[in-house]
């Protein structure tokens, strides 16, 4: 999933979090990794990582500043991306007759200590199960039903990482002198680290879309692609259907241009959206 200008601190545990516990809870996963050259150790580490990355948001709160206008902020952002997992769920229970395949969908087994990397973690498991899986996008009515679907769940889950990266951030959180930020950023670095082997390894099994989904990172070109993430897809995608006005009486209309205007530059090209960590 790509970045929002660099890769967040929420964003980059949630992956951390769904790759650890989606190898730990089916082996067939973990074996996949150890093909493509991430082992056992790897995962281990990422557990580790994953741990120390929630107590440091913990430690924050409490060792420096706790901007209650970014926390309410990442809470309402999950809570919007919570209703997002019901409207998924509801869907998936009307056209999948598999409880197993919407479990795994839901990602339902994949839990952190933090409640909002565990919403994190889930939707990016969703996205890469509705993105790999034909059995799930096509029971949900196809291709173009799934894109809108993924195009409002991407877009509500980069604002958890935005409001979630200030609130880790000196900027709003306290001062920048204070230690815990020179941890944070050097924690930042560590799972950047992580995540770039990680990736290097999903690379190699491009041939097993599933297995990515699963594991919740899909490299670039592999199933459904993803894209429009903009705040405003909604907005853009009824500009989209809207009847064309008549050309005698134009008026401004921001739903038919939004999208191409620099803020929702996804829709732009083929649509895929590769995973890249800087």
């Amino acid at each position: 999933m790509r970045p929002i200008v660099r890769s967040t601190y929420y964003q980059l545990l949630g992956h951390i979090v769904v790759a650890v516990e989606s190898c730990e809870q089916n082996s067939s996963l973990a074996s996949a990794l150890q093909k493509a050259g991430f082992g056992e150790d790897k995962l281990s580490l990422g557990r580790k990582l994953a741990e120390k990355g929630q107590a440091l948001i913990s430690r924050k709160a409490l060792e420096a500043f706790e901007d209650r206008i970014y926390e309410h902020n990442i809470h309402y952002s999950a809570s919007e991306v919570e209703m997002w997992q019901s409207t998924v769920s509801f869907l998936l229970k009307k056209s999948v007759d598999d409880p197993n395949l919407i479990a795994r969908t839901m990602g339902t087994s994949v839990h952190a200590t933090d409640h909002t990397i565990t919403v994190v973690a889930q939707t990016l498991r969703m996205i890469g199960m509705l993105r790999t899986d034909e059995r799930v996008y096509e029971s949900l009515g196809g291709k173009q039903k799934v894109h809108d679907l993924l195009n409002r769940g991407y877009a509500m889950l980069t604002k958890i990482y935005r409001n979630g990266d200030i609130a880790t951030s000196p900027s709003s959180a306290g001062l920048a002198t204070n230690p815990i930020f020179a941890e944070i950023e050097a924690h930042r670095a560590a799972m950047v680290a992580w995540i770039r082997e990680f990736g290097a390894a999903c690379a190699k099994l491009s041939e097993a879309p599933t297995v990515l989904g699963e594991l919740g990172y899909v490299p670039d070109g592999v199933g459904l692609p993803l894209g429009g993430s903009a705040f405003n897809v909604p907005l853009h995608e009824r500009g989209q259907r809207a009847e064309l006005p008549s050309l005698d009486n134009l008026k401004p209309d921001p739903g038919w241009s939004i999208g191409r205007q620099g803020r929702n530059r996804e829709n732009l090209g083929g649509g895929f959206v590769e995973p890249t960590f800087e």
